[in-house]
């Protein structure tokens, strides 16, 4: 299993950034927010880490590939359009929150780039900070062949000044995939934090097991998504602290939503 991750880790490497301490707080006021159009890929990901594929090298990525795009269809002809569905509620609960918080925020349905025109340029005048967001890993993860799903999200959110793109807010945090695998993504990506879910969540057993509970499972992920846009909101509210240093992934123990007493499932520590 060693020797699988390091190839992954090899292979990741080849095309990693660099990483660029986060900024988990605003550095100066904002009161007005523009929210870029969510990025989210086009399909749902439905993934079991399998060390065959690993060692397979390119060819067992493109056969990982072939099974998480059947794995995708299949299950959304059971639950539903639930790709498009996250990335609505995400939106939508955003900016619930970003208001909640005390933000003036809206969104355009512009994409990122877009706003940097130059008949963009009075929005850009009149907005405080430009969000970014990026959902990945959004789907349900298995850490192992002999290990049940749960819902996962990996998000990527920066909010910068539209006018000097002074970067004002960056964070980069996952949940639902386990700790080793997120060591991995970090090679490439940079350090995240991981944020726990809760231990009301319930692990499916196998592919099988998503399909026969396919409502279940995906009111299991849209609360994941829920939280996470949550957390964004209550994060640009937290008071400014020492940058982090790049290094070995976070664990935030309790999300802001939960009680404090929320534990860390073992499946996250492994």
């Amino acid at each position: 299993m060693k020797a699988c991750l390091l190839v992954a880790v090899l292979m990741l490497c080849s095309c990693g950034a660099g990483m660029v301490p986060l900024k988990p707080y605003l550095v100066q006021d904002v009161k007005t927010i523009e929210v870029a159009q969510i990025e989210a890929g086009n399909s749902l990901l439905v993934r079991r880490v399998n060390p065959l594929f690993l060692a397979m090298g390119s060819s067992g990525l493109m056969a990982d590939a072939v099974v998480v795009a059947n794995h995708a269809f299949r299950y959304e002809q059971h639950a539903g359009p639930v790709h498009q569905m996250c990335v609505t509620l995400f939106e939508k609960t955003l900016l619930q929150a970003l208001a909640a918080q005390g933000f003036q925020a809206n969104s355009s349905n512009k994409r990122f780039w877009d706003y940097f025109k130059g008949s963009q340029k009075s929005l850009r005048e009149s907005t405080d900070g430009l969000l970014h967001i990026r959902l990945q890993q959004m789907g349900f993860w298995s850490k192992a062949v002999d290990d049940g799903y749960f819902p996962s999200l990996m998000v990527v959110v920066e909010m910068i000044d539209p006018v000097s793109r002074e970067v004002l807010y960056s964070d980069r945090f996952s949940m639902g995939i386990d700790l080793t695998s997120v060591k991995v993504m970090d090679v490439a990506n940079g350090y995240s934090n991981i944020l726990p879910l809760g231990q009301e969540f319930l692990p499916y057993e196998n592919f099988n097991d998503l399909l026969e509970h396919a409502d279940e499972s995906r009111d299991d992920l849209l609360r994941v998504v829920s939280r996470a846009a949550r957390y964004i909101s209550q994060s640009l509210r937290r008071p400014k602290v020492v940058p982090m240093e790049a290094g070995a992934p976070m664990l935030i123990k309790s999300m802001p939503d939960m009680p404090s007493s929320t534990r860390i499932d073992a499946y996250t520590l492994k």
